[in-house]
């Protein structure tokens, strides 16, 4: 049986892979997308502010990332039983993205206010730069 994360990491992917394509059509459309984990959620992250440090063919930068997570929440019952149930929840990350060819590596950190703990994740990505 597939776990839910992987699942879910897969379907983010399609849609992310969607997204590019769907970029080409519309006339101008910009933002840096990728996918992160801490291997326990999954971020699907979207760009956001920040300090950018460009050379000739590779970029370094430190941003706010407004992403979502995507994350299984045990429940206890009242008879003690547990359940996993899927959940889906906005938050916000800091951390540094370096960018190759469009291609890009992101290491963001995240306050997880329900575990009240820092959380840190890696991942790729993609910017999309459509202009017409």
């Amino acid at each position: 049986m597939i776990n839910r994360n992987r699942l879910s990491a897969l379907i983010i992917l399609l849609c992310f892979l969607q997204f590019n394509a769907l970029a080409q059509s519309i006339p101008s459309i910009k933002g840096d997308v990728s996918v992160t984990t801490n291997f326990k959620d999954v971020f699907l992250n979207y760009g956001g502010p920040g300090i950018t440090k460009k050379m000739k063919h590779i970029a370094f930068s430190v941003n706010m990332i407004p992403s979502l997570r995507f994350f299984n929440d045990k429940v206890i019952a009242a008879n003690g039983y547990v359940t996993n149930r899927f959940k889906v929840a906005p938050t916000l990350g800091f951390g540094p993205s370096i960018v190759k060819n469009k291609f890009i590596i992101s290491a963001p950190a995240y306050y997880l206010f329900g575990d009240k703990t820092w959380t840190f994740t890696i991942g790729i990505g993609y910017k999309i730069d459509k202009s017409k």
